[in-house]
């Protein structure tokens, strides 16, 4: 397992791998935050005590407008985990739409694989950002798998 300061490197290792990273945040315990261009913040933590570090990031409010087209379409989403590379997402406070995804320690140990993994989720989030801006269509029209932003694994 991993320890924090091997985390800490790691995370460090990431800027110079990936150019959309402009800052790595942390507080010198077990939480980092990843500031990618366009204001996205990717927060990870780490979670010892379960064996895993945990990856979150919130899309956006969800628009009241948008009825439950939206939320059969999260729902969908999360019944097909196996389709998501593990990825959940859920409402938090506000109505925000958050993703968060549990990192096994075995996926710390090497920063281009991690970097992989948080491209894949910033994918999936930023396709989940475009949801939520994109007008309801047909409300009572079935929610299909091919039009979920899903990472095809």
């Amino acid at each position: 397992m991993p320890t924090t300061k091997q985390i800490e490197i790691l995370v460090q290792e990431i800027g110079p791998l990936w150019e959309s990273v402009v800052q790595i945040l942390g507080d010198g315990e077990s939480r980092w935050g990843i500031l990618l261009e366009e204001d996205t913040l990717l927060q990870l933590w780490l979670a010892d005590d379960q064996g895993k570090a945990v990856l979150h990031a919130e899309a956006g409010a969800v628009p009241a407008e948008s009825g439950t087209k939206l939320f059969r379409a999260m729902l969908e989403f999360n019944a097909l985990w196996e389709h998501s590379g593990g990825i959940a997402i859920a409402l938090g406070d506000g109505d925000l739409l958050q993703l968060r995804c549990e990192i096994a320690h075995e996926d710390l140990r090497d920063s281009r694989r991690f970097v992989r993994i948080l491209q894949q989720f910033t994918s999936l989030l930023m396709a989940w950002r475009q949801c939520l801006a994109a007008p309801v269509e047909d409300e009572a029209a079935p929610v299909e798998p091919d039009d979920l932003p899903l990472m095809r694994v």
